[in-house]
């Protein structure tokens, strides 16, 4: 007969996954779409062929992640197309990577070490932002647990579960090619844990990932003109990797993880601390400093690749060595663990807030609020025209009706230049501005989605990218007003948002 420990061991792992949903779901619908979810709305939202055709030329990193998204999105319909719809999968996926970093904790140390580490994982600011992303790096979180957990299965057992190991690495690899850095910090791990003994068949097994993906990389590197917008490494790069990497501009987070961590080897300097638990950290440290380390000698010396959030895959290290310093400091006393995991989930508690706040996107992005103001106040037959335009934008304001189609649906458009699935691209092409004037005199009123008005210049470096410079502006002195105004439109109203601003234009009567 199983003992109430074996049994609460045994769902430990699903418990764990469910707490990490709850929390990474919450509030994941509020806020707006940006640039980077707005570019995974429109390569799905387009027949398979197009997609897959537009993968030849721009985005094939992230290919993997579209193909799971264009499922989800034929299974679920519009619900896929919402903020809280195509969110959903990365909370499923975060949820998976805490109950399965429970699993990997358990067979590194034991069963409470699991739960910790399951439970910090959920709780860290870059897993929380991740969890509500609509991109892909909560599935390589998820499938970066997954590798290393098979790798130390297959050192063990053997057979097919070293097919199993490259099979999962392969496909973390194809989520984000830089991934591929796991690969050689699991052989490191399960060395340290086994020693020698399974050093073939790790060798061969990750000869096996590398040959398997190297065509893939190869056509991925082919694209490298669509990241030449990446800053070149500094000394800033350096900063970011420290403030945002796992903390997302959470200082009480950061503070509290390292003094954690520093009471930990100072406790550890008096008493003697497990085995097991020194290998977990070890093994956590490998995991989140090699590959990070990695990527920056790369973008340092040959091409620019390095962005905190792209190293989202390596925060599953970051929970080892928390949990092990936790471990550390409390020893087998839970409610010295329970106290210190709770203590760090308060500390990433404001970041978690202004993450799912309705302008918690990267530069205060207000594309969501945008369309659904369009969608909610137009009626079937306007007209919408797009600011072509804008400082702080890499494309023209149409990105707004890519994010949110359906809130666009039944007014009249005078359509890009070269249309985005037509053209294998993420973004069209706008009009050129003069064109509004003929278009707009068959229109009784227009709703011009532009630029916010702005007095002063501005910028702001979101998310250790590239800064965005907010220039002055006043629609009565843009180009597109003046052409739609040369149609005999005028200015009904007008309506600001955090960085945009719609204008309903109408014709006297």
């Amino acid at each position: 007969m199983k003992s109430a420990a074996d049994t609460t061991s045994r769902f430990a792992p699903a418990a764990v996954s469910i707490l990490a949903l709850a929390i990474s779901a919450w509030g994941i619908g509020r806020p707006s779409f940006w640039y980077d979810e707005a570019a995974t709305i429109s390569a799905i939202n387009r027949p398979w062929h197009d997609m897959v055709a537009m993968l030849g030329n721009v985005d094939a990193v992230h290919g993997a992640y579209y193909f799971v998204m264009y499922g989800w999105l034929q299974i679920t319909g519009d619900f896929g197309l919402s903020e809280f719809g195509s969110r959903l999968p990365s909370a499923l996926a975060i949820a998976a990577a805490a109950g399965l970093i429970v699993v990997l904790g358990t067979k590194l140390v034991d069963r409470r070490f699991g739960v910790v580490a399951g439970l910090v994982l959920a709780t860290l600011p870059r897993v929380l932002w991740t969890a509500s992303e609509a991109r892909g790096y909560a599935f390589t979180v998820m499938l970066a647990v997954a590798s290393t957990l098979l790798a130390l299965i297959a050192a063990e057992r053997g057979k097919w579960w070293w097919a199993a190991y490259v099979a999962t690495s392969v496909v973390l690899v194809v989520f984000f090619v830089p991934a591929i850095t796991v690969v050689g910090v699991n052989v490191l791990i399960v060395v340290l844990r086994n020693g020698f003994a399974p050093i073939a068949e790790l060798l061969i097994s990750s000869i096996a990932v590398g040959l398997i993906n190297a065509p893939f990389a190869a056509f991925a590197q082919s694209q490298t003109e669509q990241i030449s917008w990446m800053a070149p490494v500094t000394r800033q790069t350096l900063v970011d990797a420290v403030l945002l990497q796992y903390t997302e501009e959470s200082p009480a987070y950061l503070i509290l993880g390292i003094v954690v961590v520093l009471a930990a080897l100072t406790a550890a300097l008096w008493r003697s601390v497990p085995k097991p638990v020194w290998h977990a950290a070890v093994a956590g440290a490998l995991l989140a400093a090699i590959p990070t380390m990695v990527t920056l000698v790369y973008s340092a010396f040959v091409t620019p690749t390095y962005v905190p959030r792209y190293m989202s895959f390596t925060a599953p290290g970051v929970a080892l060595v928390l949990a092990a310093a936790i471990r550390a400091l409390a020893r087998h006393r839970d409610w010295v663990a329970a106290v210190l995991v709770a203590a760090l989930a308060l500390a990433a508690v404001p970041a978690f807030l202004a993450q799912r706040g309705p302008y918690g996107r990267a530069g205060g992005s207000d594309f969501s609020q945008v369309a659904d103001f369009v969608g909610s106040h137009a009626r079937a037959g306007d007209c919408v025209a797009f600011e072509p335009v804008l400082s702080w934008s890499p494309t023209s304001q149409r990105i707004v009706m890519r994010a949110k189609p359906v809130q666009f649906r039944g007014l009249r458009d005078i359509g890009p230049s070269v249309d985005a699935v037509a053209g294998d691209k993420l973004w069209d092409d706008p009009r050129p501005v003069g064109d509004y004037t003929e278009w707009a005199s068959d229109c009784s009123v227009v709703w011009a989605v532009t630029d916010r008005e702005r007095t002063v210049r501005s910028s702001v470096r979101p998310c250790g990218c590239i800064p965005w410079f907010f220039d002055p502006f006043h629609f009565e002195n843009s180009p597109l007003y003046r052409a739609l105004q040369a149609s005999g439109l005028s200015v009904d109203s007008r309506t600001q948002f955090n960085d945009s601003q719609v204008v309903r234009m109408a014709r006297s009567r």
